[in-house]
């Protein structure tokens, strides 16, 4: 996990060095507002699970893991941020008023969905190739998170 935080704060080093020694163009305004966008979604949902994980006895444990994966996706996207932008945006982690249990969990896999597509479009409309490489990673990763969640809703339902 660790060479992955790593690994994604060295992603687009180099493209920021060059901006830093006036060789390259400054960033697309579009790319860090695509990037707040998705810092703020993930945020929301990374409490939204882990209040949820609280919630939920009986797949308590899987759902804490999947809240950590969605940490982890924030940690990467702040990281992206900050190369890009060299300022940090780290947006209150509010987390709305639950319903049931099973809604809930409705609400967190159409939201993984939500961020997939986010991440989708955000990958075609990038110019950095690191970043573009980081949103088709992430909305790869949301989509299995969605799938995990959808898992865990039919579980439920018997």
């Amino acid at each position: 996990m660790m060479d992955e935080i790593n690994n994604a704060v060295l992603e687009g080093f180099e493209e920021v060095w060059q901006r830093v020694r006036g060789q390259s163009p400054a960033p697309r305004r579009d790319d860090a507002q695509m990037l707040r966008r998705l810092i703020e979604q993930t945020a929301e949902a990374a409490a939204f699970e882990q209040s949820l994980a609280r919630r939920c006895a009986g797949a308590a444990r899987r759902l804490r893991a999947l809240a950590d994966e969605t940490c982890a996706r924030l940690r990467r996207l702040q990281a992206a941020y900050f190369l890009q932008t060299g300022d940090t945006l780290a947006p209150g982690r509010s987390c709305p008023v639950a319903g049931s249990v099973l809604g809930d969990l409705r609400r967190a896999c159409l939201s993984a969905q939500e961020r997939a597509a986010c991440a989708r479009d955000a990958a075609g409309c990038t110019r950095s190739e690191p970043l573009a490489a980081l949103f088709a990673d992430l909305a790869e990763e949301e989509t299995m998170h969605s799938e995990a969640l959808r898992a865990l809703i039919a579980a439920a339902l018997g």
